[in-house]
């Protein structure tokens, strides 16, 4: 198991911008910030250094595809 727990130890949107305002300098415009999701039983995080997904509907041959690259952020470290 890698996560556990209820839906309302998620942050609220406005309680996630204040988070992340106390976090970072400067301005937040054209920042993405992704959220819903909770701490790892594990205490730690695992992830890759990048994220792709593919979305595909055979009915009308078409599809959605995304791709990010992951920056770990250092400050959540502290």
């Amino acid at each position: 198991m890698y996560q556990e727990g209820r839906l309302q130890l998620i942050l609220d949107p406005k309680s996630l911008m204040n988070f992340v305002r106390s976090k970072v300098t400067g301005s937040l415009d054209g920042t993405v910030i992704f959220s819903g999701t909770l701490a790892t039983v594990t205490g730690g995080f695992l992830y890759g250094e990048e994220f792709m997904a593919e979305l595909v509907d055979p009915q009308l041959n078409r599809c959605l595809e995304l791709a990010y690259g992951v920056c770990p952020l250092d400050y959540l470290n502290k």
